[in-house]
């Protein structure tokens, strides 16, 4: 869980190679208290909003930034079809997200029911909260 929830929020993982580097390097500049991750800057924007303050504006690459999405291809997608079928559009986006939060095939969630009913806990309601944005 914990793994998930940090790459939601952008941090994933580094290969064994690439974290013995960076490793070596800080050793050999006697460094300290460092968090060395592999940071996909959009997620982690989208995650915190407070990174996108103008105070945080220069710790993000450029590149990461001119690259977000507004979900330009939902609302095409929503704007192309009937009501009906938007709400069976977005009700299956919302199924598969809790499903993977709950470890669960699309199939098996009830959106008649609460999140919480599912057995959603607060932690994975922020990971369900993170996957649909």
């Amino acid at each position: 869980m914990r793994d998930q929830l940090a790459s939601k929020l952008g941090a994933d993982p580094l290969s064994t190679s690439d974290a013995m580097a960076l490793l070596e390097g800080l050793v050999a500049r006697d460094e300290s208290n460092f968090y060395a991750a592999g940071i996909n800057w959009q997620r982690l924007r989208a995650g915190l909003p407070v990174l996108q303050a103008r105070v945080f504006g220069e710790l993000a690459p450029k590149m990461a930034r001119e690259g977000e999405s507004g979900g330009e291809d939902i609302l095409s997608k929503l704007s192309e079809i009937s009501l009906e079928e938007a709400i069976g559009f977005v009700s299956g986006i919302l199924a598969e997200e809790i499903g993977q939060v709950l470890r669960l095939t699309a199939d098996k969630i009830d959106l008649g029911k609460s999140v919480f009913d599912l057995g959603m806990d607060s932690l994975m309601a922020l990971e369900l909260k993170l996957g649909i944005e």
